[in-house]
């Protein structure tokens, strides 16, 4: 099948187009209704609307409406209610677009009436024209916008953004690629690092029971030393000295409770002074008492 390739100026007749060919084409450029704000049907006094001026694409014809168009209701039932819908209509057979109203049945409980989407006629529901019975009027409350709905609808672009699938593939299978080198990478990383450790721990703990050792050694051997200086009548020498200064305390203490103090003399350097015998010279006083 031969690629189609639009448009070109025809050159002795090589190239022909028809209106199919623009419908095709548009439909692959625009959704089908009107564009935002046109053909909004509004009252416009007694039993009439009005259809403002609009652009639309009806699957891929376009209709156009360079003014706004007065549309007629029937009269209202007397005693009934029924729903009118303002239709843009497609007619293929009389290859035209124009704006009807098409008018429902009465009832109790009316509905709108059906569109029509076959056998050349394509129909754009406008809005819905609530129709009381033994209305004379038609009030802007009556009117059902309906141009939103799937029974109108707004045009819009197909072509609502790029489509990025090749490129998230490609980058899905890039990140893959990647994150299994990396974990690998890491992976191999993390087993060197922690050998290193291990060994580095290992050395630390080695080092410190050398030292521990050498300090333990070194202890006993001044230990050792200092316990062999020592005189084997240390204990006694302790109880002496101990006893000695028990009796000085408490010769201190007997001065001191009855009033009757007696000190050695010393020269200026500090050297007692005795008598021909060697006895340390006394000097003895009182405080004073009342």
């Amino acid at each position: 099948m031969s690629i189609k390739s639009f448009f070109y100026n025809s050159n002795n007749g090589d190239r022909t187009y028809d209106a199919s060919s623009m419908e095709d084409w548009l439909k692959r450029f625009f959704t089908t209704g009107v564009f935002t704000g046109n053909f909004e049907v509004t009252a416009a006094g007694g039993m009439q609307v009005s259809v403002s001026a609009g652009y639309s694409d009806i699957d891929g014809k376009v209709a156009v409406s360079d003014d706004a168009t007065i549309l007629g209701i029937s009269a209202a039932s007397g005693t009934i209610d029924r729903i009118d819908s303002v239709m843009l209509r497609r007619d293929d057979t009389n290859r035209m677009c124009k704006l009807i109203v098409a008018e429902g049945s009465s009832s109790s409980q009316p509905v709108p009436p059906d569109i029509v989407r076959s056998n050349g006629i394509y129909d754009l529901r406008l809005a819905n024209i609530s129709v009381k019975a033994g209305a004379i009027k038609i009030n802007q409350q009556d009117i059902t916008d309906t141009r939103s709905s799937a029974d109108c609808g707004i045009v819009t672009a197909t072509v609502k953004e790029m489509d990025f699938s090749q490129f998230a593939k490609q980058f899905a299978d890039y990140f893959s690629s990647f994150k299994n080198d990396t974990a690998a990478d890491i992976t191999t990383w993390f087993s060197g690092e922690k050998t290193v450790l291990t060994a580095w721990k290992d050395n630390r703990e080695k080092d410190y029971e050398t030292w521990y050792s050498e300090r333990q050694s070194a202890f006993d051997k001044w230990f050792a030393e200092v316990v062999g200086k020592m005189s084997e009548d240390v204990a006694a020498k302790l109880v002496e000295t101990t006893t000695e200064l028990d009796t000085r305390l408490s010769l201190m203490e007997s001065m001191v409770l009855n009033n009757d103090m007696s000190v050695p003399i010393t020269d200026d350097v500090g050297n007692l002074i005795v008598d021909d015998d060697g006895n340390a010279i006394l000097a003895e006083w009182k405080y004073k008492t009342e």
